[in-house]
């Protein structure tokens, strides 16, 4: 979850950072902050756009455009590796169920279904922002 903004991509004249909810925390930092990232013989200026809470290791850390942090680190171009991290559930009985016959779900079952991130529908599904209505609310023509 993002509190404030995704940082611009791509980086602008002054970068963007989101900022681990914790490390924001003890640094007292906030969206619109200014920080000024230093390596050896580099400085770069980059704004806070956004607070991260994923109850992961992100929480503690920077995340960034990958362009930001290859000029910082005076690699531009070059990629080592790269890191993906997302919250989703493994396929269970119910996607199953789902991806042979989603008509077949009762409205329970589609609402619980629609609001989870399963890995296998990521691919076919973009990605749902999901409330609660005490009713299914299917998209057209499903």
């Amino acid at each position: 979850q993002v509190t404030g903004d995704w940082p611009q991509e791509p980086a602008g004249a002054e970068p963007q950072t989101l900022v681990g909810h914790a490390l924001a925390r003890q640094m007292g930092w906030k969206p619109g902050d200014k920080l000024t990232l230093r390596t050896e013989g580099e400085a770069v200026q980059v704004t806070v756009s956004g607070i991260l809470s994923s109850g992961g290791d992100e929480d503690n850390q920077l995340v960034m455009p990958l362009s930001t942090v290859q000029h910082l680190l005076g690699l531009p171009g070059k990629v080592q590796a790269i890191r993906v991290s997302a919250l989703t559930v493994p396929e269970n009985e119910l996607s199953r169920r789902a991806r042979e016959n989603l008509d077949a779900l009762n409205a329970e079952e589609y609402d619980l279904w629609y609001c989870t991130a399963y890995v296998s529908w990521k691919r076919r599904f973009p990605v749902r922002k999901c409330a609660r209505y005490g009713r299914s609310r299917r998209p057209k023509g499903w």
